[in-house]
């Protein structure tokens, strides 16, 4: 079987082959050409000379050869069809052509997945004749899909008919997935049959423009395959797979072919692949560059090298950009992120010569999760892209939704299964608002959740937002007093004020609970797994009453209502990025901090960044528990309190933070005075020091709270250190000499600082010959646990050891210690404060037996 094919040229856009269009660099598409373009091989299979009979007859020699071989792989599904081949009768209509795909396969036949294109309410105003849709979609190259192969290799997709991963099938499906949404610009990587999609698409409107990847791994997976199946050398010429830049040209025009860029990996020392299209939106009058790429897979410290030498190739020297125009960037980096995320920056300070301050829209394939690799990466490429004193980009879905999807990527291979977000829109500027997102399909956890298969053609979700552009002269967008009205009416109608409740509060914690889970729903989340941990304590033995003779404490900053971010919808430094702002607000955070205190039933509670005590003592009192308070006069509160009201146009009233000290009335009693150590020193140090007497034990115990400067740098370190021995050596008065129990958010690492400083202010607490103390991690464990804290900003992510139980004099032996969870590798519940857990740190707990 021979089949008439349309051809496409090496490192060319569209169809138009001809020598003096290569030679031209042109990228318009003229799909439908049959013109031979100098070395390039066929857009689909070219097949030997043989009769269906005679290639039956060698895939079964083959076949029986492999059965004699204890070393091949199992054999799989036999596939008898040769990649490109369609084999239905096409009439390149796709309503039409669905119907013979329908017919041919029967009941494995299936709707694609149900997925929808939500408005996003709060940008509904803006949304304007000038918006346009972008898609971003690795589509799976025909020839790294693995549907031919006759063999199981590490990327065979497990539990997969391979027959839905033939281009009959598939080729189709990948048009229907594109068409079903209409999007006006497209980018795809892994295309491998641009012409076969251009004769569906190019009767829709569309244009486009191509560059080959010559050094495509295809080449080798055609190698393979020809040993698998005893063929002639080069008896499968099977088409290199390349990136695709896909346009309405009536809402698109290139301005000059002779701009557009071809970068062919054969061409550079780096062997980048990349396509640079500039296009005119010509409803608003602005050019835009798109930029296309896919860089080097290999998941190694060479290959994430190799990848930073080529995008600092790409962007410092290849690409040209000398009109300072706007730039899309759509792309698969193929990069895991690493501890040098040097790449990265260049990426786009090299490519973004924004002297006039552009907008910019990066759509993109990652290949890197926003939280931390199951691998042990942390993700320092999307955080390199959020970043605001960095690439300062904001992803469209936590723009409009508060967080990324769950996941863009979920399949099942050799090694496992991969479940990840590694595809991105993130915008940059103002002249763009998100007024639309496409919704990414919800798995049931079953086989049939998994990608590609009967019901999806590809290995990855395609996304999709609408942008519409507000900003610019042309474009229509509200006028100034529009701008203003909208602002006072602004969206967040619905919206409650910090400290509000917005259920019906019994201050029942589990009727409560169970309120909150009806008004929440699906988004309600256990909170995270933790376990209290027995210690063993070689000076206590077995006959001894532990239970009689211990106290159980909690230290935890709560994350102050007021300093959540959760009332407004601007993002700012402190902004928690990747979580959803509905879980931060009181009406559901606040009953899930009480229930994270109930849990363990701690005797006695330390707690910074208290700012709603009252609301939490209306649960706590009813279990026996009693409270001391300081306030904190130099609270960031006020300030927030003044950008809020702006921000919201209106006056709203907050709660300054300070500690606490909650207890239970039968285990502890006030034996003197307590002492509420304001910020009116020279350090501005403050805290609050209660001596109670411990019942069981009949001893007086000296508990100290504080939470000191959280500035991190030298500076504040220094400061830190001062800070803390101002407050044990002088405002604290400890006349009786009495025990002492020091819980604290020290807002200090016990290890030097990833920014270079030394731990100060750690170091003088347990030097004995300054302040003495002893941690109870470091006394049960031999070290402190790996974080308390793990959040992420716009600076980056942020995971310390901040939290600190410490004693001083008296017979304490540490028997238990509450863990720490461990963070997820595959979504953004890494990160705290989320839907599971209501703080940016996590409480910690130990048993103190006297």
């Amino acid at each position: 079987l021979r089949q008439a094919v349309d051809v496409m040229g090496v490192g060319f856009c569209g169809g138009d082959h001809s020598d003096e269009a290569h030679k031209a660099n042109s990228a318009k598409s003229e799909a439908g050409k049959s013109l031979k373009p100098e070395k390039s091989p066929p857009a689909q299979m070219a097949v030997p000379d043989k009769s269906d009979d005679e290639r039956n007859d060698d895939d079964d020699k083959k076949a029986n050869d492999d059965d004699n071989d204890d070393d091949q792989q199992p054999l799989i599904k036999k596939a008898h069809a040769l990649p490109g081949q369609c084999l239905i009768e096409q009439t390149f209509d796709l309503e039409k052509d669905l119907k013979l795909l329908a017919a041919k396969y029967g009941k494995q036949y299936q709707p694609l997945l149900p997925r929808e294109m939500t408005e996003i309410e709060k940008n509904k105003q803006y949304k304007n004749e000038n918006a346009i849709k972008i898609m971003q979609f690795n589509m799976l190259a025909d020839g790294l899909s693995e549907a031919y192969r006759l063999k199981q290799t590490e990327k065979t997709f497990l539990k997969v008919d391979p027959e839905c991963l033939q281009w009959t099938y598939r080729g189709l499906r990948v048009v229907e997935e594109i068409c079903r949404f209409d999007p006006d610009l497209v980018t795809l990587e892994e295309c491998d049959h641009l012409p076969f999609l251009m004769k569906y698409l190019k009767p829709r409107g569309y244009d486009s423009c191509y560059q080959e990847k010559t050094s495509s791994p295809i080449r080798h997976v055609a190698k393979e395959m020809i040993e698998e199946r005893g063929l002639e050398k080069d008896a499968l010429n099977m088409p290199n797979d390349g990136v695709a830049l896909i346009y309405k040209t009536d809402k698109f025009e290139i301005v000059d072919d002779a701009e557009v860029q071809q970068i062919d990996s054969k061409q550079n020392k780096e062997k980048v692949t990349a396509l640079g299209v500039p296009l005119k939106i010509k409803s608003i009058d602005q050019t835009v560059l798109f930029v296309v790429t896919h860089l080097k897979s290999t998941k190694s410290a060479e290959g994430e090298e190799h990848r930073e030498r080529q995008i600092n190739l790409l962007f410092k020297e290849l690409l040209k950009n000398e009109q300072n125009l706007p730039v899309v960037l759509t792309c698969d980096l193929n990069a895991n992120p690493v501890k040098n995320k040097k790449g990265y920056n260049l990426l786009f300070k090299e490519l973004l010569k924004n002297e006039q301050n552009l907008p910019v829209v990066l759509t993109c394939d990652l290949n890197a999760n926003p939280v931390k690799n199951k691998k042990g990466y942390e993700p320092l490429c999307y955080s390199a892209i959020v970043n605001k004193e960095n690439l300062a980009f904001e992803s469209a879905y936590v723009l409009a939704n508060g967080c990324e999807p769950e996941y863009t990527t979920w399949k099942l291979r050799e090694h496992g299964t991969d479940k990840h977000v590694l595809d991105y829109i993130f915008l940059r500027g103002g002249s763009w608002k998100v007024t639309g997102l496409l919704s990414i399909p919800k798995g049931s956890g079953d086989e049939d959740a998994l990608i590609p298969n009967w019901h999806y053609p590809s290995d990855h979700f395609s996304i999709m937002a609408e942008l519409s552009w507000v900003a610019q002269d042309g474009a229509a967008a509200p006028d100034a007093e529009e701008k203003e009205e909208a602002k006072e009416e602004e969206d967040y109608t619905g919206w409650p004020l910090p400290g509000e409740c917005l259920i019906e509060a019994t201050f029942d914690l589990d009727k409560d609970l169970q309120l909150l889970k009806e008004r929440y729903g699906d988004k309600y989340a256990e909170l995270l797994g933790r376990e209290v941990q027995t210690v063993q304590c070689d000076a206590i033995d077995e006959e001894y009453d532990v239970a009689g003779n211990s106290i159980k404490i909690m230290q935890f900053n709560m994350l102050a209502d007021g300093l959540s971010g959760a009332y407004t919808k601007d993002q700012t430094e402190k902004t928690f990025l990747n979580v959803d702002k509905e879980c931060l607000q009181w009406t559901y955070r606040g009953i899930r901090l009480v229930e994270e205190i109930c849990r363990f039933d701690p005797d006695i509670v330390a707690i910074e960044e208290c700012d709603q005590l009252p609301f939490l003592m209306k649960y706590l009192k009813s279990k026996g528990y009693e409270s001391q308070f300081q306030i904190k006069e130099k609270s960031p509160m006020t300030k927030v309190q003044e950008e809020l009201s702006e921000m919201r146009n209106q006056d709203i009233s907050m709660e300054l933070d300070g500690v606490a000290l909650i207890y239970k009335a039968d285990k502890f009693e006030i034996t003197g005075d307590v002492q509420q150590i304001g910020a009116k020193n020279k350090e501005k140090i403050f805290g609050l020091a209660v001596p109670l007497k411990v019942k069981s034990i009949d001893q007086d115990v000296l508990f100290v709270v504080t939470h000191l400067k959280s500035t991190k740098s030298q500076e504040g370190e220094e400061l830190r250190e001062r800070q803390i021995n101002l407050l044990l050596k002088e405002l604290v008065k400890n006349e009786q000499n009495l025990p002492v129990v020091l819980a604290c958010d020290l807002n200090a690492n016990p290890v030097k600082n990833k920014k270079g400083y030394e731990p100060l202010c750690y170091n003088s607490i347990v030097n004995e010959e300054n302040l003495g103390y002893k941690s109870v991690h470091v006394m049960a464990n031999g070290e402190e646990p790996e974080y308390t804290t793990y959040k992420l900003r716009a600076h980056g992510t942020d995971k310390h050891v901040l939290d600190y139980i410490f004693l001083r004099g008296g017979a304490w032996n540490v028997t238990q210690l509450l863990s720490i969870p461990k963070p997820s590798d595959e979504n953004a519940a890494s990160f705290i404060p989320n839907w599971h857990y209501p703080s940016d740190h996590f409480s910690i707990l130990a048993q103190l037996t006297w």
